[in-house]
């Protein structure tokens, strides 16, 4: 599937590559790292890939089959925006998705079956969640969503009014009557026994002859046949809606479709308002202040190149945010060019002048102004102490500063900060090991010897390990080094 998805996208014109265990040590290497190191690039992968992945400016992650609970669901999508701009997370599923993953189920130890299931139904009460999508995922999780309305997920996004059950593309568009094909679908799933799934209920409206209805003699039904004014692609649409809106419930077992107080409502008279598929979702509201988008390119590819030079994942020379501000607010000057976001004094004299010629030249064939940059609340701080300033420091790491700039422009040495990033990392939050390793005073080879002597002897005590290394590894590469080690053993 991995490699029939790359081709279908690589055939459209996208940069593309795969990644899955059938693929060589080599190849699997050559594009992790390729990922890594290049903007623009999409991975298609199984699940073997993402959870080592510490990128900070991914953009979109889409789920082309359902995951297999929601723990799994929720550790792939925070894999996305962890640059602190938004992100889109598309989730595609059919019921045959469920059938495969209780096939597996079904394959685990009898004990284990029961929590298996239990925890594929509550994902599946998230994919079918009328209401806001993050109150059955804090909920899973142990957690209260007080809020009616995230702004973020495609529930909230589309709901026109509060009270409203639409959601997602329901609410998009302009609402119809649709309580014919409610009562028609309704009929078809009673006269079936209400044992069927969607699929083969739409196959009986459009008349199908299929080997399953001729079996079950569901062509001598009253609705075979009867729903043919509507698409296959509609009837599933509107299938969707139907139980996300109550009309009908799928059992836990098979995914069958169970008529439901509402659903026998609406075939006693009650109305169904609706809508046919063709709109879509919308995302949620982006913080990105509007930008010069073909500067914002420009920029890109220089970071491209700067990073290719040395080496670097192009986000650990700024992230994409640093790169939008610059595009939307115009430095003209170094002064102005360090008030943007991810740039510290170290960057400014290291990457300063070739960015702000770019913006310059930029500006002057467009006759651009300056634009004042806003207070983006993201000032250094003056007061801030204790889990408050660790905190402060892991964001702006974790945003693709580097260590010497933060510590630059807090006026701290780099241990501080380093020891900050540690209580981060013990406090459980990830660390960009590639923002680390761009940090290290040592060769490659250095850092793998000192790897291996951390495997020998641990990382308690750093003195063992100082002179193991013939006392050729200064103490303040070995702190770095251990907090690699350590994050690397996480991961």
């Amino acid at each position: 599937q991995v490699d029939s998805l790359s081709d279908q996208f690589k055939n459209l014109g996208y940069p593309v590559l795969p990644y899955h265990a059938g693929m060589d040590d080599d190849a699997r290497g050559l594009h992790q790292r390729r990922f890594r190191y290049e903007d623009s690039l999409i991975m298609v992968a199984t699940i073997a890939f993402g959870m080592g992945i510490n990128k900070s400016n991914l953009r979109f992650i889409l789920h082309f089959d359902l995951p297999k609970n929601i723990e799994s669901y929720y550790q792939q999508i925070g894999r996305a925006g962890r640059d602190g701009l938004p992100a889109d997370c598309l989730l595609l599923y059919s019921y045959s998705d469920v059938h495969t993953i209780r096939y597996f189920i079904n394959q685990e130890q009898v004990d284990v079956r029961r929590g298996a299931e239990i925890r594929l139904q509550a994902l599946l009460d998230f994919v079918d969640a009328r209401n806001c999508r993050r109150v059955p995922l804090l909920n899973y999780f142990g957690e209260e969503y007080k809020n009616e309305d995230c702004e973020a997920c495609d529930n909230c996004m589309s709901s026109p009014a509060k009270g409203d059950d639409l959601s997602g593309a329901e609410a998009d568009a302009e609402k119809v009557a649709l309580t014919a094909p409610a009562q028609l679908f309704i009929t078809c799933a009673q006269e079936t026994g209400e044992i069927f799934g969607a699929a083969h209920l739409i196959g009986i409206l459009r008349g199908s002859q299929a080997k399953k209805v001729l079996q079950f003699k569901h062509d001598k039904l009253s609705s075979h046949g009867a729903g043919q004014a509507y698409s296959k692609k509609q009837w599933q649409h509107l299938a969707a809606q139907f139980v996300r809106q109550g009309l009908l419930k799928r059992t836990q077992t098979h995914g069958s479709l169970k008529v439901t107080t509402e659903g026998r409502a609406v075939l006693q008279g009650g109305e169904f308002w609706g809508t046919l598929p063709g709109i879509y979702a919308g995302s949620a509201r982006s913080e990105m202040p509007e930008h010069a988008p073909v500067l914002f390119e420009q920029l890109r590819s220089l970071r491209t190149r700067l990073a290719n030079e040395r080496g670097l994942p192009p986000y650990v020379i700024f992230p994409d945010r640093s790169l939008i501000e610059m595009a939307a607010y115009f430095p003209q000057t170094l002064e102005a060019f360090a008030q943007i976001y991810g740039v510290g004094q170290h960057k400014v004299k290291q990457y300063g002048p070739q960015f702000l010629h770019l913006v310059q030249a930029y500006c002057q064939e467009h006759e651009i102004q300056p634009v004042p940059r806003p207070d983006s609340g993201v000032s250094r701080p003056t007061s801030l102490t204790g889990q408050q300033r660790t905190n402060f420091v892991w964001e702006r790491f974790q945003a693709g500063e580097s260590i010497a700039d933060i510590a630059a422009d807090m006026g701290f040495t780099q241990g501080t900060i380093l020891n900050h990033l540690k209580k981060a990392h013990q406090a459980g939050k990830p660390l960009n090991i590639e923002g680390l390793k761009a940090s290290s005073q040592l060769s490659s080879e250095d850092g793998k010897r000192v790897i291996t002597t951390f495997d020998d002897l641990g990382v308690e005590y750093l003195k063992p390990v100082f002179e193991a290394l013939g006392e050729s590894v200064p103490y303040d590469q070995l702190h770095l080094w251990r907090l690699i080690y350590q994050v690397m053993k996480v991961g």
